[in-house]
């Protein structure tokens, strides 16, 4: 699906009978029916700015359609998507702790005894040193068992809520640029697989300078991209949007 030039009303992708409004970054929750345009043609650019005949044919986002309301979506700010990215960590980082746990104990089986007295006795050199005596085996199975895990989680949530656990709790959601509803699986597999893809690159050796690099720029690129994409965000083909307003159900 193509994405429209400019802001303007479009042929609403979901619907063909009617036509939403495209602000220039997303699609809208704004629609309106093909017969308020009298027969005008369908496109028309930057309606609110507009002056004479089209913009009586082109009204103001009105609201309506498969998502309801009158509220158009807006990009997420960086500091919500922030703390809704540490929240997510953490939530991953413990899922990884405990359902890895026997990865972890047998790493260290070697070197038990000896990091137990080290740990007594509060020795921090000889903790590093026997930590070098892991098992680097059961180490690396439980680096992939969290990479797995991380991937696991993001896709499944993005595919079913379009949101992380931490982005639902900040009131955030992932959304397709010029696509509305819910992400594809191929769409969450792109966005979560590159960063799983930079994550493990940042922990191998020789290439783990690069990753890291990519990692820290995947991070800071919202920061300078009109669209707060993060690099992840371009190779998807998303943007993170603040998560409408629930609408009123029953009568008022």
């Amino acid at each position: 699906m193509s994405t429209p030039p400019s802001a303007g009303w479009f042929d609403d992708p979901d619907q063909p009978d009617q036509l939403r409004y495209f602000d220039g970054v997303i699609w809208t929750a704004h629609t309106t029916a093909r017969s308020r345009f009298d027969g005008q043609p369908a496109v028309q650019d930057n309606p609110a700015s507009s002056t004479g005949p089209a913009q009586q044919t082109a009204p103001a986002p009105v609201g309506g359609g498969s998502l309801g309301g009158s509220v158009h979506l807006t990009l997420a700010p960086l500091i919500t998507r922030l703390v809704a990215y540490i929240v997510d960590r953490i939530i991953v980082g413990l899922l990884t702790a405990v359902t890895g746990f026997w990865l972890i104990l047998r790493a260290f089986d070697p070197v038990r005894d000896e990091l137990e007295k080290a740990s007594a006795a509060g020795d921090i050199a000889a903790i590093l040193t026997l930590t070098d005596r892991a098992d680097r085996s059961y180490l690396l199975a439980y680096l992939g068992f969290s990479l797995i895990l991380a991937l696991a989680y993001n896709v499944f949530f993005l595919v079913r809520k379009a949101a992380t656990p931490g982005k639902l709790l900040l009131g955030l959601r992932v959304q397709s640029v010029g696509r509305l509803g819910p992400l594809s699986m191929d769409t969450a597999m792109r966005r979560a697989g590159f960063e799983a893809v930079l994550s493990a690159m940042s922990q191998a050796p020789v290439i783990g300078l690069i990753g890291l690099f990519l990692a820290v720029a995947d991070s800071v690129w919202p920061i300078m991209d009109p669209r707060r994409q993060a690099l992840h965000d371009k190779v998807a083909g998303t943007v993170v949007v603040l998560a409408p307003p629930k609408q009123p159900t029953g009568r008022l």
